[in-house]
C-alpha cells in the first residue's frame, strides 16, 4: 500500500513539475512575441521600417501611447519577482542585479508614464522621450537566463531518474566488504554511508559565482553613478527632463541584464557536450571549478583497470600538466602500490575504511585552503564505500554506479566508465570556465563603452545617446554573447580533452 501511494505521488509530482515547465516556456515565447512587437513599433521608425497600421507613432498617437502601455505593463507583471527580490535586496543593503534592474525599471516606466500623459493630451513632442521598450527589454533578459538555467537543471534531474532507474535495475545483488577484519552485509554499512552522505550535504557550500561576486561590487557603483549623474545635471541648471534623462540613460546602460545569461548560456551549452560523451554533470558551479582541480584521488585499483594501457595515458597526461595523481590504498598494500606505480601514480595514501577515506580527503582539501593554493581535489570513486570521500572532496566523480548514494554524492558521472572521460571532463571545464569570461568581457564592454556618453561627457561634441539607442546596443551586446557561446564545441581528439590539452597550473 505504501508503495503504491509512493509511487502515485511521484506521478503527480512529475506531472506537475511537466505542466509548469510547459506554462514557462508558452509565457517565454508569448514575452517574446511582446518584445518584439513593442521593439517594433518603438524603434521600428528609426531605422526605417515600415509602420504597422493603426500603431504609427506618428499617425493615431493615442493608440500607439496606449498600445505601449499596455505592453510595458504586461512586462511589470510578468517581472514582478524581479522587482520583489530587488526591492528585498536594496532594504537588506545587500543589493544585486535583481536591484540594478529594479531601479532601471522602475525610472524608466514612471519617466516614460509620465511623458506618455502628457503626450497623449497633446504634447506630441514628448512621443520620443517614451522609452518603455526599455522596461521589457531589462524584464525578459534577466527571465530568460532564469528560465535557460532553470531547464538545464530539470533536464539534469531527469537525467539522475533514469539512471536511478537503471542503477536499480541492474545492480541488484548484494555482496560484501571487510571491516576490521568483519564481513558485513553491504547494506548494513550502507546505513551509516547514507548518513554520512546526507549531513556533509547540508554543510558541503557552494563557491559564490562569478557573477554574484561581481555583482556585490558592481550594483552599487552604478545606482551611487546615477545618482552623481543626475545632481551634476541639476546643479549645473539643466532642465528636469534632460536631468531625469540623463539618470535613466546612465542606469540603463549599466544595467548589464545579459549577465543572467552569460552563466547559464555556457554551461547548458558545455553540458550538451559532456553527456554526449557520456559525462553527467549534476551542478553547474562544477563545470566552472573545474579548471582549479590540482590533484586526483582514485579509491582504489579497481578504477585504473578499466582498459590499462588507456590509463596509464590519461595518467600521464594528467601528470604532464601539473595534476597531481593520488591513490587510496586498502588492504594489499604492496601489490596495490605496484598497481599504482605501473601507470605511473607515485603518491599512495593507506586508508581502508569508509570513513577513514573520508578524513584522508578532507585533510587534502584544507592543505589546500590553508596554502592558499586556490586548488581543488576531486575524488575517482565506483563503490558505495567510497561515497563518504567522495561528498568529502570538492569535485566527486562517480563511475560503475552501484546504488543511488553514490549518485546522491558525487557531482559528475562517468556512464561510460572510462577513465579517458577525466581529461574530457577537465578540457570542457576550462573551455567553459574561458567561455563565461570572455562573455562577462563582451557584456561588461559594449556597457562601459557607452558610459561616457551616457553620463554627457561627449556633449562640447554634440555626440549624444538616448535609452532607445541603449536598447539596440542591448540586443548587439546579447548576440555577441550567444554567438561566442557558441564557439564552445566538441573538438576533443583521441588524447582527450577539448583539442587534447589539459590548461598547466
Amino acid at each position: 500500500m505504501k508503495k503504491a501511494n509512493l509511487s502515485k505521488k511521484r506521478i503527480e509530482t512529475s506531472k506537475r513539475v511537466k505542466e509548469n515547465a510547459t506554462i514557462k516556456i508558452i509565457e517565454m515565447i508569448v514575452f517574446a512575441i511582446l518584445l518584439i512587437l513593442l521593439m517594433y513599433i518603438s524603434v521600428g521608425h528609426i531605422i526605417k521600417l515600415p509602420s504597422l497600421p493603426y500603431l504609427d507613432i506618428h499617425a493615431d498617437t493615442k493608440i500607439y501611447v496606449e498600445v505601449v502601455l499596455v505592453l510595458s505593463t504586461l512586462f511589470l507583471i510578468y517581472g514582478r519577482d524581479i522587482l520583489k527580490n530587488g526591492y528585498k535586496n536594496l532594504i537588506h543593503r545587500t543589493p544585486n542585479i535583481d536591484t540594478l534592474v529594479g531601479i532601471s525599471v522602475i525610472s524608466t516606466f514612471l519617466y516614460s508614464y509620465y511623458n506618455a500623459v502628457k503626450a497623449y493630451n497633446g504634447g506630441i513632442g514628448l512621443l520620443m522621450n517614451l522609452h518603455f521598450e526599455s522596461v521589457a527589454i531589462l524584464i525578459y533578459f534577466v527571465k530568460l537566463g532564469r528560465f535557460i538555467e532553470e531547464r538545464s537543471l530539470n533536464k539534469t534531474k531527469k537525467d539522475i531518474q533514469k539512471l536511478i532507474m537503471s542503477t536499480s535495475k541492474t545492480k541488484s545483488k548484494q555482496s560484501e566488504i571487510k571491516v576490521d577484519g568483519e564481513v558485513l552485509e553491504k547494506e548494513s554499512i550502507a546505513k551509516e554511508i547514507k548518513r554520512f552522505v546526507v549531513n556533509e550535504k547540508k554543510n558541503k557550500t557552494v563557491l559564490t559565482k562569478m557573477v554574484d561576486k561581481l555583482s556585490r561590487y558592481f550594483v552599487p557603483i552604478v545606482i551611487i553613478l546615477s545618482i552623481i549623474t543626475f545632481l551634476v545635471y541639476f546643479l549645473i541648471g539643466e532642465d528636469m527632463g534632460d536631468t531625469l534623462r540623463a539618470f535613466i540613460r546612465v542606469l540603463v546602460i549599466a544595467c548589464p541584464c545579459i549577465l543572467g545569461l552569460v552563466t547559464p548560456l555556457s554551461i547548458v551549452r558545455s553540458k550538451r557536450i559532456c553527456k554526449s560523451k557520456g559525462i553527467l554533470i549534476k551542478k553547474d558551479e562544477t563545470l566552472e571549478n573545474i579548471q582549479k582541480v590540482g590533484t586526483i584521488v582514485f579509491c582504489n585499483t579497481e578504477i585504473l583497470k578499466y582498459g590499462k594501457q588507456k590509463t596509464k595515458e590519461v595518467i600521464k597526461e594528467l601528470t604532464k600538466n601539473g595534476i597531481e595523481t593520488v591513490m587510496l590504498i586498502e588492504d594489499n598494500k604492496e601489490i596495490e602500490e605496484k598497481t599504482a606505480k605501473e601507470i605511473g601514480i607515485t603518491k599512495t595514501i593507506i586508508s581502508a575504511l569508509p570513513l577513514e577515506r573520508a578524513k584522508t580527503i578532507k585533510r587534502l582539501v584544507e592543505k589546500n585552503k590553508k596554502r592558499n593554493t586556490n586548488k581543488l581535489v576531486m575524488v575517482c570513486g565506483n563503490r558505495i564505500d567510497d561515497c563518504p570521500a567522495l561528498i568529502s572532496s570538492d569535485i566527486g566523480v562517480s563511475m560503475n554506479l552501484e546504488t543511488n548514494t553514490e549518485i546522491d554524492s558525487s557531482d559528475v558521472i562517468l556512464t561510460q566508465n572510462n577513465l579517458n572521460s577525466i581529461l574530457d571532463l577537465i578540457g570542457i571545464g576550462q573551455k567553459t570556465f574561458k567561455n563565461i569570461k570572455q562573455n562577462l568581457f563582451l557584456t561588461f564592454f559594449y556597457n562601459y563603452l557607452m558610459m561616457p556618453i551616457a553620463v554627457g561627457a561627449l556633449r562640447p561634441f554634440e555626440i549624444a545617446i538616448n535609452p532607445t539607442i541603449t536598447n539596440i546596443v542591448m540586443v548587439v551586446s546579447m548576440i555577441t554573447v550567444v554567438l561566442n557561446t557558441l564557439r564552445l564545441k566538441d573538438k576533443t581528439n583521441k588524447k582527450g580533452g577539448l583539442n587534447g590539452k589539459v590548461r598547466k597550473h
